[in-house]
């Protein structure tokens, strides 16, 4: 059973509004039935929220670093993450709380912690380092992940501030990261061009199944499934200095309409043969929609949900802006790894993008009604 919130996590309910009108006191929270696109996005059901819950406007990315060396405080702050996340889910703003664990939870620097070595799923495994990359020290993988993702810009800046105070000394924020989309299905992301228009449809059960839900090893990742965090800054000023069709041949679509080169409309597949007249492939070989499909990865798709970011002026003057990309697959090491390390050696447009931040988590299966996130993690 649920054990009842500690007195930190009542306090931090109380002084952050959640009992006052905000959060799960906009309406209730609906459990997810795992029928695809549903707008659910409690806790419970078969999948956690904030994977097939169609994107909201606003994210807040939390990663934590555990301080505590005691399993049982562990234990309760895992269960008055629970406690917040389900209290603050729901309602008009459609806020969801998306929970996973790095691969440092169980073994970090060698040092087995809370004794969960034995418990590792097998794929999760940090990260390599990708060709290109600039991995800032300050935003290196994490112990535990918080995806918060809602529609309204407030009431997600509420429920991260009480994850936060919740959290007391037994966790840190490592790093954070605010990020936010227009609405519809594919939104223009910071080079001007449609995001995701490939993706897999969120009522796509059957795709579902095959590239993202996990149905082998622990228990509680039955019905799971693992993110990918990537946080890439975009060289917009490289980008804009280019023309039009230098930009849509570098990506594979035309920037108006979001079609691919070799015809059609936005939804249309792309046609990797199509030639011009003179026998021109219409899709240039290292454009990123053909170092990308599926055909040349081995059948293999992952599920976007990205977010714009705009951090304004960083050091030496550059404008930190880009794309905070999350993709949930089945097995990262299998199916993102090596399409990341292709996209790295051959897509044109990587020499417009520096990954600054990059880490994998086991994102376990939905709750049942009586049982939290230390019941899942701990047993």
């Amino acid at each position: 059973m649920i054990p009842p919130p500690s007195r930190r996590t009542v306090l931090g309910l109380l002084g952050a509004g959640a009992l006052t009108g905000l959060g799960a006191a906009a309406g209730p929270a609906r459990a997810h039935d795992g029928t695809g696109s549903s707008p659910v996005v409690g806790l419970t059901g078969r999948h956690q929220a904030g994977i097939v819950t169609s994107p909201q406007r606003h994210l807040h990315f939390l990663a934590f670093d555990v301080t505590t060396s005691s399993r049982a405080q562990l234990a309760r702050l895992l269960a008055d993450w629970t406690h917040v996340a389900a209290s603050r889910s729901g309602g008009a703003t459609r806020l969801s709380v998306t929970f996973g664990v790095g691969p440092g939870l169980f073994c970090g620097n060698g040092r087995d912690r809370f004794g969960l070595s034995g418990g590792r799923p097998a794929p999760l495994v940090a990260l390599p380092r990708f060709t290109g990359d600039s991995l800032e020290p300050a935003r290196a993988a994490s112990d535990i992940a918080l995806q918060v993702c809602g529609d309204d810009w407030p009431t997600v800046r509420a429920a991260t501030r009480t994850l936060v105070a919740a959290a007391g000394d037994r966790a840190r924020l490592r790093w954070d990261q605010w990020g936010a989309r227009a609405p519809g299905p594919h939104p223009r992301n910071r080079f001007g061009f449609h995001d995701g228009t490939a993706n897999i449809a969120l009522d796509d059960r059957a795709a579902l199944d095959h590239h993202v839900w996990v149905s082998s090893g622990p228990r509680w990742m039955h019905g799971g499934t693992y993110l990918v965090v990537r946080r890439l800054r975009m060289d917009v000023e490289q980008w804009q200095a280019e023309t039009v069709d230098e930009q849509q041949r570098t990506i594979g679509r035309f920037k108006h309409t979001g079609a691919p080169l070799s015809g059609g409309d936005a939804t249309s597949p792309v046609d990797l043969t199509a030639t011009d007249p003179g026998g021109a492939l219409l899709e240039p070989p290292h454009c990123h929609v053909v170092v990308a499909h599926p055909d040349n990865n081995h059948g293999v798709r992952i599920l976007r949900r990205g977010y714009t970011y705009d951090d304004g002026v960083g050091a030496f003057g550059r404008h930190d802006a880009g794309l905070f990309f999350c993709a949930f697959t089945r097995h990262p090491g299998r199916r993102f790894v090596p399409m990341q390390q292709r996209l790295a050696r051959f897509d044109a447009l990587s020499r417009y993008v520096v990954g600054t931040a990059s880490a994998v988590y086991a994102v376990p299966r939905g709750l049942s009604a009586s049982t939290t996130w230390a019941d899942q993690i701990l047993g």
